[in-house]
C-alpha cells in the first residue's frame, strides 16, 4: 500500500461516510424508542469531546500512527501489546460491519444467495482497492459522497409528496424520562458509530499536518451526527417509535412506504446503496488499519510482504465475518450488549485518554517522557 497525502476534503469524506457506515440503516439508538434522536444527539455530543482527545493525541506525536504513539508512550513491550489488541480489535470490527452488509443483502434482495458469497465479493473489492493506496480511495471518497447527497436530494420530496410522514408519533416528549436516553448515549450511541473514529489515528499521518485535519475531521463527525438523527427521525416518523424499534432495518421499511402517484414506489434501493458505499468505506478504513498495524507490529515492509498480509487478513476478516455469530439476532445482540462494554470503551475512551494524560503530563514538566 501507498503512503500518499489526504487533503482536507478527501478526509471529511472519508469520516463522513465511515460514520454513516452500517448505522444509517440498523436502526441506530431505537432502544431509547421515541427519544431515540435525541440520544443519538447525546452520543454525538460525547462522540465530539473524544474525537478532540484523538485529534490532541495525533497532534503530540505528528507522524505517528497508533501503533507508534502507543510503543512511544507505554514502551516497547507494553506498546507492542496494547498495539496487537487494537489490531484485533479493528479486524474484528471490519467483521462484524462485513456481517452487517452482507445480512442486509441476502435478508433483502439477494435471499438466495449465500452469506460467504457476498461477503466474498465484498472483500474482494476491498483488497483490491487497499492495494491501490489511501489516495485511491481518498479521491474515491470524493466522488461517491456527491451521489449519497444526490440520492438524499432525491428522497427528501419523495417523502414529502407521499404523506406518509406523521409528527405526533414524537411526542411525549421524554415519556419515560431521561434515563433509558442516557443509557442508550453512554455507551451505545457515542461508541458506535462516534467513538470507532479512533481508527483514523492509523490513517491521519497521511495528512500534511495534524492542524489541516481537526476542522474536517470534527465537521465531518458533526454532520455525519445530524444526518443520523434525521434518518433515525424519518423511521419514527413513517413507522412510529415501536415499529421502528422492531424492525431489523427501519430505514428501509420506511422507505418502502413511498409512493408518488403510480410513479415512484418503493425507494428502499436508495438505503441498500447508501449501506453499500457506507460499508465498503468503514471496512475498508478498519482493514487497512489493521493492515498498517500488522506491518507496524511485525516490522516488514516492501510491497510484496504488504499485499500478502493483505490477502491473509482479507480471508481472517471474511472467515469471522461468517463465523463471529450462528444467526443475525444473535450477532445484534452481542454488538448491542457486550462490545460496547468490553471493546468499545476500553479501546475508544480509556487507552487514548490514557495517552492524552500522558502528553500533557510530561508537556507541563517541560521534559519529555521516557523513550521506548
Amino acid at each position: 500500500m501507498k503512503a500518499p497525502i489526504l487533503n482536507a476534503r478527501q478526509l471529511y469524506c472519508l469520516v463522513f461516510l465511515f460514520e454513516l457506515g452500517s448505522a444509517v440503516i440498523v436502526g441506530l439508538g431505537m432502544q431509547a424508542e421515541r427519544d431515540a434522536w435525541l440520544a443519538i444527539l447525546i452520543g454525538m455530543s460525547a462522540g465530539l469531546l473524544l474525537a478532540v482527545v484523538f485529534l490532541y493525541v495525533y497532534r503530540r506525536h505528528e507522524g505517528h500512527s497508533l501503533i507508534g504513539i502507543l510503543q512511544l508512550r507505554l514502551g516497547p513491550a507494553a506498546g507492542r501489546l496494547v498495539g496487537g489488541i487494537y489490531v484485533a480489535y479493528f479486524l474484528y470490527i471490519a467483521a462484524r460491519v462485513l456481517r452487517d452488509f452482507g445480512e442486509v443483502l441476502v435478508t433483502t434482495i439477494l435471499n438466495q444467495t449465500p452469506l460467504l458469497s457476498v461477503n466474498a465479493l465484498m472483500v474482494v473489492i476491498i483488497c483490491w482497492s487497499l492495494s491501490l493506496g489511501m489516495e485511491v480511495i481518498g479521491r474515491s471518497a470524493e466522488i461517491i459522497i456527491r451521489l449519497v447527497s444526490f440520492m438524499a436530494i432525491v428522497t427528501v420530496p419523495a417523502i414529502l409528496a407521499s404523506d406518509i410522514l406523521e409528527p405526533r408519533r414524537f411526542l411525549p416528549v421524554l415519556e419515560k424520562g431521561l434515563m433509558p436516553v442516557l443509557q442508550t448515549a453512554f455507551p451505545l450511541t457515542m461508541t458506535f458509530p462516534f467513538g470507532e473514529t479512533i481508527v483514523f489515528l492509523m490513517v491521519l499521518p497521511h495528512l500534511c499536518s495534524s492542524r489541516k485535519a481537526a476542522r474536517p475531521f470534527l465537521l465531518a463527525m458533526l454532520t455525519a451526527g445530524l444526518t443520523l438523527t434525521a434518518v433515525v427521525s424519518l423511521d419514527i416518523a413513517v413507522l412510529g417509535p415501536g415499529r421502528a424499534a422492531a424492525e431489523q432495518f427501519p430505514l428501509l421499511a420506511a422507505l418502502g412506504k413511498i409512493q408518488v402517484g403510480e410513479v415512484i414506489q418503493r425507494l428502499d434501493a436508495v438505503a441498500l446503496s447508501t449501506l453499500i458505499l457506507g460499508g465498503y468505506f468503514k471496512i475498508t478504513i478498519f482493514t487497512y488499519a489493521g493492515v498498517r498495524g500488522l506491518s507496524e507490529l511485525t516490522r516488514t515492509s516492501g510491497r510484496k510482504a504488504e499485499l500478502a498480509q493483505l490477502a491473509a487478513i482479507g480471508l481472517l476478516i471474511l472467515a469471522a465475518s461468517v463465523g463471529m455469530s450462528a444467526s443475525f439476532p444473535e450477532h445484534i445482540d452481542v454488538g448491542l450488549k457486550k462490545v460496547p462494554y468490553q471493546m468499545h470503551l476500553p479501546l475508544q475512551v480509556g487507552v487514548p485518554v490514557l495517552l492524552a494524560l500522558l502528553a500533557l503530563v510530561f508537556s507541563r514538566r517541560k521534559r519529555p517522557y521516557p523513550s521506548a
